[in-house]
């Protein structure tokens, strides 16, 4: 998106700068310098927003949270109210002020979640 030249010891250098968005619609922004021609920086820049576009196309996963809430609501049909109420008050003090916010492509078994924790 831009191109910019800068001097550097006496070189004519230039630096290549891209922003956009993720899928989840978080800007992301990606910059590259010191490159000596503008054709290669012209294709540093074709690169990188090919980049940003793979990060805009790829599949959002689920965040522990939104996991979380799929599960109870797929438990409400199985369990008692009761046993729901328990599992949320259990994961709401223990474990979603720690997980709430990541995102489940990890690994979500025993050894996995201890490599996180």
């Amino acid at each position: 998106m831009a191109i910019r030249n800068y001097t550097d010891e006496g070189k004519k250098l230039y630096e290549v700068y891209v922003n956009g968005f993720d899928s989840r619609g978080i800007r992301v922004q990606r910059k590259r310098g010191g490159i000596e021609t503008l054709r290669k920086a012209e294709t540093v820049e074709f690169e990188l927003m090919r980049e940003l576009a793979r990060l805009k196309e790829e599949k959002i996963p689920f965040r522990w949270t939104e996991w979380f809430d799929e599960c109870l609501r797929r438990m409400k049909v199985v369990h008692q109210p009761s046993t729901i109420w328990c599992y949320q008050k259990l994961a709401g003090h223990w474990i979603n002020p720690m997980w709430g916010t990541r995102e489940t492509s990890i690994d979500l078994t025993i050894g996995g979640s201890h490599g996180h924790l």
